[in-house]
């Protein structure tokens, strides 16, 4: 007797802290620990294609692998490869804007006035 009621107990829907949980759910969902590193792995990676792409590309490749290793698998994964992709992408710009200076000369006020700034 005591078994089935323990069994109609544990059928019914419970509450945990004031929240409906229902049966078979759990009451708190599983956190990956590495969330922060794979968005900062994006974050390097984004910034990769206009400042120093050796530097913020790597370190987005790093935490990117470091966001695989600690359950961020999906968004992880992303983060190494956009990493790679922008730095690749940012050593193709850098590379094209210092054989083609004069870009910097045509165009708009501002953008002349920061190339005569730089020499």
């Amino acid at each position: 007797m005591e078994s089935e009621k323990q069994a109609l107990l544990e059928a019914v829907p419970s509450k945990v802290e004031g929240v409906y949980v229902p049966v078979g759910v759990p009451a708190e969902l599983p956190r990956h620990k590495g969330r922060i590193q794979a968005y900062l792995g994006l974050a390097c990676g984004l910034i990769s294609i206009i400042l120093f792409p050796p530097v913020f590309g790597i370190a987005g490749i790093i935490l990117g692998i470091a966001a695989i290793n600690r359950g961020e698998k999906v968004t992880g994964a992303i983060a190494v490869v956009i990493s790679s992709v922008f730095m690749i992408a940012g050593f193709a710009l850098g590379m094209y804007v210092s054989k083609h200076p004069d870009i910097f000369k045509s165009g708009s006020y501002s953008t002349g006035a920061v190339y005569e700034a730089l020499l």
